[in-house]
């Protein structure tokens, strides 16, 4: 999983809810959910399996008010320039 990486553009926040358009990243999940909560945990806030799930178009959408507000926080301080390859889920390039 260390090649995981999910960019700005992939990530919404849809009715207060983490909205992730990421098929490697709902592939891992099945395969491997416990590497994937501890990706996500990077952020400072503990999501768990039941925080989880997918919608119609099969993007995951995570309800956790903590992780949101992270989220949102590492979304605001992403430039421009630095979008395209940003991980906005875990930081800044990590």
């Amino acid at each position: 999983m260390a090649g995981l990486r999910v960019k700005q553009k992939d990530i919404q926040i849809v009715d207060g809810n983490v909205v992730v358009k990421s098929p490697k990243m709902l592939n891992e999940l099945v395969h491997n959910s416990d590497e994937v909560l501890q990706l996500l945990a990077q952020s400072g806030a503990k999501v768990t399996l039941g925080d989880l799930s997918i919608d119609d178009e099969g993007r995951i959408v995570i309800d956790n008010p903590e992780f949101r507000k992270a989220v949102e926080g590492v979304l605001s301080t992403i430039t421009v320039m630095a979008a395209g390859d940003a991980n906005g889920i875990c930081g800044l390039r990590c």
